[in-house]
């Protein structure tokens, strides 16, 4: 099953500030876009693959990890996208702010 990814902007707001952070701070790492695109395939190939972190008004939000980081990626499944919701470092030490999934 493949579906489509949409991010969400709150979303891609925060995978911005994230994406500076890592360049300032980790030059000579790996480019965080690329590693944020490998997220992205893996969602896309394997859509319930993330696992289950919570449920916010009957939408079972997933989250999966951005491989060799401390980022994470929360999503919700609908039939044929995915809707990625927010983008949060676990370095912070807290739960991100979550709203309401978006409704098609």
């Amino acid at each position: 099953m493949r579906v489509s990814v949409r991010i969400e902007p709150t979303a891609e707001r925060q995978l911005e500030l994230l994406a500076a952070w890592w360049r300032e701070k980790r030059p000579a790492a790996r480019s965080l876009k690329q590693q944020v695109r490998e997220a992205y395939t893996r969602i896309r190939s394997v859509p319930h693959g993330g696992s289950i972190y919570t449920e916010i008004e009957g939408k079972t939000i997933r989250r999966v990890q951005i491989k060799r980081t401390p980022y994470v990626l929360y999503y919700c499944v609908d039939e044929n996208e995915v809707e990625i919701i927010s983008a949060w470092s676990a370095e912070r030490g807290s739960e991100p702010p979550l709203q309401r999934p978006p409704s098609n």
